[in-house]
């Protein structure tokens, strides 16, 4: 099942705010109109108290001509304000309504301001009109709708103040006028480039959260994927492996058969009269043992990673192990015309382990190593070492000056069915499943092996199993022992 990995640039882009978000005026528009909306309410409430006031302060302070006619004004206009507040409250206006509602809150009170000034003309209640323009100035965030509100009171006053211009005070309060405008439009620039710099922020961080979200959900979907296709492999693998365990053994049963008759055929050729055919049946012997030895392999490594194999585990002399590795190990060295020389410590002492298969991962390298040997040597070394934590360890050596391996082949040197290259596949035969099955075993031995070579110059195979035992008590040679074994071809 292929699956699409997160790509981890683009959850690092997102982390590190790289991502970029188009956000033009017009997108940020309606978040700013928001702002406004949710300071409707507050604001028609407080001036709505503000007239209410202004309703007692007219009938104490006005002269009785106006009293009464800006009292009704100024009371209407409480009513309206709190009407507003309360709707505003109760019913959030949406965002394309904020700004004209503002403006009609605006408008009410220019309307008292202007009113109050035509009726009474004196120069000094200029100053509402200007409060009013530094407070819209402050509340929107509109350059449209500043603009029509600024030159909307800047027009009234102008047509109650012409008559009067003439007055000093007057020309003042129109200097006035135009500072209160400056300073309108200057709050308003600020607040808006604040509002609009903090709504991209809270956009971005949106959209980041967002696009982690995203990503988190793809990682989740991704890690079920995963997790479903590796139930799968594993149920392929256990059913592979069933498989070749079962063919394998339907394979071994037939060969066994076949190599007993040809035991018996051998025996019994002379007899029969048929002396000339005994070399075509050991011929036949020798294929069914090789196509045998491979059917081993697989059932041994089908159990090892099928998790079936069971490690024999018992104490047992390290030397007397050697001693027979190393007499199974004379008929490999006679095809190539190698030389086998065999040394160990004086006292290798005892150990707790699986004697059969420490001798099959052995065997295996060794034989390597007279396959790919040719006239040469081969060492079979054994010493036992103490690590520095105090637990004792048994280095087995195989040491070859064959054919080498390249550091190409070094990478695929322990997996299933590799034998370095296809040349050597034809050359020397073989399934390559001899160093794959010795690897398996000795971790399972809670050991490994290391490996190191030269192409052209030999290898050396070192296996390193752990043992918890302690070398042995009872009388050993003082001197050290040593095997020499040289077996050459005895044919010409």
């Amino acid at each position: 099942m292929p699956v699409k990995p997160v790509s981890d640039s683009h959850i690092e882009t997102i982390i590190d705010g790289k991502q970029s978000i188009a956000t033009t005026n017009a997108t940020l528009q309606p978040a700013l109109n928001r702002a406004v909306a949710e300071s409707v309410s507050p604001v028609a409430w407080g001036l709505s108290v503000l007239y209410l006031i202004f309703t007692g302060s007219h009938l104490l302070f006005l002269p009785q001509e106006i009293r009464f006619i800006m009292m009704a004004v100024a009371l209407v206009t409480a009513v309206i304000l709190a009407s507003i507040g309360f709707y505003a409250h109760h019913h959030p206006l949406k965002h394309q309504h904020a700004h004209p509602v503002a403006a009609i809150i605006a408008g009410l009170v220019l309307i008292n301001s202007l009113l109050h000034l035509y009726l009474q003309p004196q120069a000094r209640l200029t100053t509402n009109v200007s409060l009013l323009i530094i407070g819209v100035g402050i509340f929107f965030l509109s350059n449209r709708w500043l603009a029509l509100l600024i030159s909307l009171s800047l027009g009234g006053w102008l047509l109650i103040a012409l008559p009067h211009l003439s007055d000093p005070n007057w020309i003042h309060f129109a200097f006035t006028q135009l500072a209160a405008t400056f300073l309108s439009v200057l709050v308003h620039t600020v607040r808006l480039r604040s509002a609009r710099r903090l709504e991209r922020m809270h956009l971005q961080e949106k959209a980041h959260l967002e696009a982690l979200a995203k990503a988190a959900t793809e990682a989740r979907q991704r890690a079920e994927e995963l997790e479903k296709a590796k139930e799968a492999a594993e149920v392929a693998n256990r059913a592979k492996t069933a498989f070749l365990a079962n063919i394998s053994h339907e394979l071994r049963t037939p060969l066994t058969i076949i190599l007993g008759y040809a035991e018996v055929m051998e025996e019994n050729l002379a007899d029969w009269g048929l002396p000339d055919s005994l070399n075509d049946l050991r011929a036949i012997k020798t294929a069914g043992k090789h196509l045998l030895a491979i059917v081993n392999d697989l059932i041994e490594l089908a159990r090892i990673e099928a998790g079936h194999l069971e490690l024999n585990l018992t104490t047992f002399k390290v030397q007397n192990l050697v001693e027979d590795i190393s007499l199974k190990a004379q008929s490999m060295m006679v095809q190539n015309q190698n030389q086998l020389h065999v040394s160990w410590e004086n006292d290798l002492g005892y150990m707790h382990s699986d004697p059969d298969r420490i001798q099959t991962i052995l065997l295996h390298l060794l034989q390597n190593a007279a396959k790919f040997t040719e006239k040469g040597e081969v060492n079979f070394t054994a010493r036992r070492e103490t690590a520095e934590t105090g637990e004792d360890w048994l280095y087995f050596s195989v040491i070859d000056n064959g054919q080498g391996i390249s550091p190409e082949q070094m990478k695929h040197l322990f997996q299933t069915f590799q034998q370095g290259d296809s040349s050597t596949t034809r050359r020397y035969s073989g399934t390559g499943l001899g160093l794959a099955i010795s690897d398996r075993l000795a971790r399972l031995l809670g050991g490994y092996i290391d490996v190191s070579s030269e192409l052209g110059h030999g290898s050396i195979f070192i296996l390193k199993l752990p043992t918890q035992t302690t070398q042995s008590t009872e009388p050993e040679e003082t001197e050290e022992g040593f095997l020499d074994i040289t077996i050459r071809d005895p044919m010409p």
